[in-house]
């Protein structure tokens, strides 16, 4: 009977572990999470969608550039405005020299007239005229850089 029992024993099933058997549920788990991560890689670049840190580096740009189209902004308006004003004076100051030439001329013209109250000598009177057109004349030229046709 012993010997029964050895041979009994022996017809037993015992099952075989393979190699495939020997893996554990968690490692087959392991390598299907990463080849689904390199497929959404691959989306992900095909798509141009970026990588968190590339985003905040991004904005991080765009607050830049807008920082920086701001203050260009900032520059052009004041430039402009300085342009602006500089013309304004040019102008004012351009009829100023303009106005004390005339002025020089009108006091001209008064000494004339005074003169020809004390002196009956109309030459005299007519030379001191033609002395101050040409004195207004080439004041004018000078300023519009040849005669004005009238």
């Amino acid at each position: 009977m012993a010997k029964k029992k050895k041979s009994e024993d022996k017809s037993e099933y015992i099952p075989v572990k393979t190699a495939d058997q020997n893996a554990m549920p968690e490692d087959s788990v392991k390598t299907e999470k990463a080849e689904v991560q390199e497929e959404i890689t691959a989306v992900e670049r095909e798509k141009g969608v970026q990588k968190p840190g590339k985003n905040k580096e991004l904005e991080s740009d765009i607050n830049d550039l807008k920082d920086q189209l701001l203050r260009k902004q900032a520059d052009y308006e004041n430039f402009r405005k300085r342009i602006a004003r500089e013309k304004e004076e040019s102008i004012r100051y351009a009829n100023q020299m303009l106005l004390l030439d005339i002025v020089a001329v009108i006091d001209d013209f008064e000494r004339a007239i005074a003169s020809a109250d004390e002196s009956e000598d109309f030459t005299a009177f007519h030379s001191g005229i033609v002395l101050i057109e040409k004195q207004l004349t080439s004041m004018l030229e000078k300023k519009w850089e040849g005669r004005i046709q009238a």
